[in-house]
């Protein structure tokens, strides 16, 4: 009974603590803040910023990857400034991201800059951030402010993010479609479409809604809510988007992998040069077929595959 007691004692004792959204979003304005000074201190052309507002049902995971996305652009900086590039942080596939993961993100980025700004001798401190408003806090305004530093991050390295990046993470969802192909032996028989010699971004998007109706498709297989990126859609579409909407999709899969017990990570970007909007388009394409592909397979073999997940659980 005493050892229940201390059990106890000690399990309350040590509970872990849940950030709660407002909290995440002034370490957000923290963020942006720093990166402000870092403009100011290498004299970057003042621009000013209109993001497009994207709506979903953003949770964690989504903020999670957008701020893992922001990490791509601060190695972007260190490279352009000739400072060795920094992996960036991976996390295991799981069916739900702990709310905490994105402040731990955002943390990790905001570290990311005070070790430029000392590497630098920047002494000047970002502005004070006045405390959010719970009242009018929601998942998408954090999304949406994640969005603003990211564009505060191309004007600080005086270009948007690359085709060669877009395309990098693009594989990163192949290699890990790959994965479940080997995970249950499925021959792929799958084959790239020629590329297009006039694609643009918005074909290039197009294709890539296209790849999230066949990963939706496959969620419903398997029973995982899926979240609704409808919203998403663009008249006009930046190289940024296509990058955010990739990076969304391979944050989706992450919860296929763990529905089927593949929890390694999704292995690093693969640095890629003179890639151009043909290659992500085809590539696009080709992982929704992949994905259709896996779609059949459940379908024929949906009894196999409860009963493994059943026994694995």
């Amino acid at each position: 009974m005493f050892l229940m007691v201390i059990s106890l004692k000690a399990e309350d004792e040590f509970k872990m603590q849940i950030v709660k959204g407002p909290e995440v979003y002034n370490e957000v304005l923290k963020l942006k803040a720093e990166i402000e000074v870092l403009k100011e201190f290498f004299k970057v052309e003042k621009k000013k910023i209109v993001p497009k507002e994207m709506t979903a049902d953003f949770n964690p995971r989504h903020l999670w990857q957008l701020a893992y996305l922001i990490n791509v652009k601060i190695n972007i900086f260190r490279v352009k400034h000739k400072l060795p590039r920094v992996e960036e942080v991976y996390i295991a596939p799981a069916q739900k991201v702990h709310a905490n993961m994105a402040y731990d993100m955002v943390k990790r980025l905001q570290t990311e800059i005070l070790i430029i700004k000392r590497i630098f001798g920047i002494t000047k401190m970002g502005a004070e951030i006045q405390k959010v408003d719970k009242s009018k806090m929601n998942p998408s305004k954090l999304f949406n402010l994640l969005l603003e530093v990211s564009m505060h991050l191309d004007i600080l390295n005086e270009q948007e993010i690359s085709i060669n990046d877009v395309y990098a993470l693009s594989m990163r969802l192949f290699k890990d479609i790959n994965v479940i192909f080997r995970h249950f032996q499925i021959i792929d028989k799958t084959v790239p479409m020629e590329k297009r010699k006039s694609s643009t971004n918005k074909n290039t998007f197009r294709q890539i809604r296209y790849l999230f109706i066949s990963l939706q498709k496959l969620q419903k297989l398997i029973d995982i809510k899926r979240v609704n990126f409808d919203n998403l859609q663009r008249d006009e579409v930046r190289t940024e988007e296509l990058f955010v909407l990739l990076g969304m999709a391979l944050a989706e899969f992450q919860r296929v992998k763990a529905y089927f017990h593949i929890f390694d990570t999704t292995e690093p970007a693969t640095i890629y040069k003179h890639k151009r909007l043909a290659d992500v388009e085809q590539l696009a394409h080709w992982n929704s077929k992949k994905i259709k592909l896996l779609n059949q397979f459940i379908i024929q073999n949906f009894s196999i595959i409860h009963d493994f997940v059943i026994l694995e659980d």
